[in-house]
């Protein structure tokens, strides 16, 4: 399969390659592993990711309790303690690495990014041999093959590439795909992402804006863009939007003189009464007191001059 000896590669590996990364991300590699014959493992798990990669023969591979075949070009994620087991009666020639993030050295948000391998979906990923990951990691063990001097320079930087890869290469099924697999630390996309929802958002405070809609528009899923927002922001889609109808509906009553009616409207809310209750209870009052107790605390004789309507929404 490659022209080197497997004891001789993985000690060149641990030599070069145990601690990969860069300025934002950095990974601590447990072990490398070349298996020309892997045959049968207990069940068992890790507290840390494992990635393996079948370039020959064939066998079965146990992930939470589901099965899953496995045969040549395929690869497979273990992921931090999630009861798994390989098994093959003629044996695979198997690669793997075993590694985690480490948070030392890493970018806060990078590690948000990568961390989210742990909750995908996507575990098996047959025929794969196209995939970035599994050329990346053919790459890695062509360099192997090469004689010693700018090899060792490059084993690094190509391991590091490699372990980037996975997160792309295994991302959850509904998450958008058209950010850039080498980005580090992948977290450009979603932030652009958020930032596109919170304009759409700002920009249609007075229609629904129901979380199916807003994603249809961004072109992602409901559950994707529900999880970026309780991830980047800490708060629920339906949280967010409510306290951006409310934040809007106290400028409306503080600027303009605007019915409740027309700010109820303009706002979002589907009836009067349904926008009284919402900012009575988010407020501490209901509109008509709110814009009273505003105005008292204006001129001299309690009237506090209106202002222009903003003009910030297309």
């Amino acid at each position: 399969m490659f022209r080197f000896d497997p004891d001789r590669a993985l000690s060149l590996l641990d030599a070069y390659a145990l601690r990969p990364g860069d300025s934002r991300l950095g990974f601590a590699v447990h072990y490398w592993g070349i298996t020309p014959r892997h045959y049968d493992n207990p069940v068992h798990k890790h507290s840390f990711y494992e990635i393996c990669y079948v370039l020959d023969g064939t066998g079965s591979y146990m992930d939470d309790g589901h099965w899953h075949p496995l045969g040549p070009g395929t690869l497979f994620c273990s992921r931090p303690g999630v009861l798994h087991q390989i098994r093959s009666e003629a044996g695979m020639y198997l690669l793997f690495v075993a590694f985690e993030v480490d948070e030392r050295v890493s970018d806060p948000g990078a590690v948000r990014t990568y961390r989210s391998l742990r909750a995908t979906d996507r575990i098996v990923l047959p025929d794969a041999d196209t995939v970035s990951a599994a050329l990346l990691w053919r790459s890695l063990m062509l360099m192997l093959e090469r004689p010693p001097g700018l090899r060792e320079s490059a084993l690094a930087g190509t391991a590091f590439a490699l372990l980037l890869s996975f997160r792309d290469a295994f991302r959850a099924s509904d998450e958008d795909e058209g950010g850039d697999p080498g980005d580090v630390p992948l977290r450009k996309s979603a932030h652009q992402l958020l930032n596109r929802a919170l304009v759409f958002i700002k920009d249609n405070l007075s229609q629904p804006l129901a979380l199916e809609t807003v994603a249809r528009y961004l072109h992602v899923s409901g559950r994707h863009l529900s999880r970026l927002f309780a991830r980047e922001l800490g708060l629920s889609y339906v949280h967010y939007v409510r306290r951006e109808r409310i934040r809007h509906a106290t400028e409306l009553l503080d600027y303009t003189d605007m019915t409740v009616q027309q700010v109820a409207d303009a706002a979002g809310f589907a009836s009067v009464h349904y926008f009284t209750r919402v900012f009575a209870r988010e407020t501490g009052c209901p509109p008509g007191k709110y814009r009273q107790r505003g105005r008292s605390g204006g001129d001299g004789d309690g009237a506090a001059a209106p202002l222009p309507v903003r003009r910030e929404r297309v």
